[in-house]
Formats: structure tokens, sequence, C-alpha cells
């Protein structure tokens, strides 16, 4: 009976499928439209450290898990409301710690912008463009949070080689950067959330400071993972930029 009635259904054009299957599918569908954006970054590297900078509920780190299944994490995430998320995530892997602090230049205590988007939280306050591609990020509270060094917290911490560090900090990149040389000396791939010609956050680096400061340590700009288009024009505003130090 299901069968005929779908084959009926299906001879005037329409389909009927299962909630549950429609939802399988479109996990699938977007599992394999993140790995056809992230495979030519990732595939030829055998990353064994990752150090996630900002690493809210854990999205990067769930996404990375694909390709680097064996690979030590540290995360760096300010906010306690994200943790026992991340901590889920984070228990797929073999080693893993979660740092309670964000990350700058120097060790101290200071302000973050805690905003109802949380992935949009920032130790800047934000400008009026930022609400208006994410009307929620506008909506913040004040919480005070420790600042560390990154190279300071993993001194002495023995990190396998091929190391990823992402930075999604929105907008404190550069005195992130900054507070771990020894680590980007070190570091094989880079990947930094940038944007390129709007500043979301007072004082915020666009692209090509971001890339100055990286070239500096000698990596190469590899292209874009992921993009977010304006709404209103379709021009990109956001991405997830891809420098690898490449070998000789």
């Amino acid at each position: 009976m299901r069968r005929f009635a779908k084959h009926i259904l299906s001879s005037v054009g329409l389909d009927v499928r299962r909630i549950q299957n429609i939802r399988q599918h479109e996990a699938l569908t977007w599992q394999q439209k993140q790995d056809a954006m992230w495979h030519p970054f990732l595939s030829h590297l055998d990353i064994r450290t990752i150090i996630d900078v900002g690493a809210n509920t854990g999205q990067f780190a769930d996404l990375i898990y694909r390709y680097c299944p064996l690979a030590q994490i540290i995360s760096f995430e300010p906010l306690k409301s994200c943790h026992d998320s991340l901590l889920q995530v984070l228990q797929k892997f073999p080693q893993h710690r979660i740092v309670q602090a964000a990350v700058g230049n120097e060790p101290t205590t200071t302000n973050m912008n805690a905003s109802q988007f949380s992935p949009c939280s920032s130790l800047l306050p934000g400008t009026d463009l930022l609400g208006e591609d994410y009307p929620d990020a506008a909506l913040t509270e004040i919480v005070e949070v420790p600042v560390v060094r990154i190279d300071d917290v993993l001194s002495g911490i023995n990190l396998e080689k091929n190391i990823l560090v992402k930075f999604d900090v929105q907008g404190f990149e550069i005195p992130a950067m900054d507070g771990e040389p020894e680590i980007l000396k070190r570091a094989r791939l880079v990947v930094c959330e940038v944007c390129f010609f709007r500043r979301l956050y007072d004082g915020q680096p666009l692209f090509h400071e971001i890339y100055s400061k990286l070239r500096e340590f000698g990596f190469t700009y590899m292209g874009n993972a992921e993009q977010h288009k304006r709404k209103t024009d379709g021009r990109i505003v956001e991405a997830d930029a891809v420098f690898e130090r490449l070998e000789a």
C-alpha cells in the first residue's frame, strides 16, 4: 500500500519522504560540502597537534577530527557556558585539554563582550556593522575573563610535529599571534577567520594585516576553506583563510 501510494503521488510530481530520512540526507550533504571545502587543505598533512584558539562549543574540533583523529588538541575558550558542549566533542580525541582563558600578548584579566550568539563574543566591542549580518551578536553582557599568552601555557608541553593553529577570536588576532611567536615558528598550518573590507569589531585587523603578519612567520596564503557572504549584495564578508608553511 505504501509503495502504491508513493507511486501515485510520484506520478503527479510529488516526492514523499520520511522526516528522518530527509534529516539524514541533509546531514550527509552538509558533511560532503564540508569535506569538499577542507579536503584540499588537510589531506596531504599528518596533523598531530591542534591548538584551537577560540574553540567556542567545539565546531572546528568536530570538523577537524575527521581528518586528524589521532591528534592531540588543546582548546582555548574563556566562556564557561561553552565548556560542556566543547568537552563532549573533545572526548573523541586521544588527548585533549581545555584552557579556560582568552588569549593575548600579555597575561591579564579583562572584560569580554559575551554575545547572545556566542561565536561572536569578543574582547573588543562590536561595530554597528556586526548587527547587520548577525542580529543576535549585538546583544551582549560583560563578563570578566583571564587572558594568557599561548607560549606561556604551552611551555614545557610536548607538542607533536605538524602543528595546526586555528584562530577564531573576533578581531583579537594580532595580539593572540603576538603571544605565541614560538608556536607559530613551529606550526605547519594556520587557519584564521578573517574579514576583508568591513571591521565588525573596533580595531579589528582586516585580511591584508593578518596576511602580512603570517608572512613574517614564513606562511603562504593557500585560499579560503569557508566563506560567508554579505546578505545585501553577496560580497564575501568573512572567510576561514588557510596559511601553510610550505616545505622546500
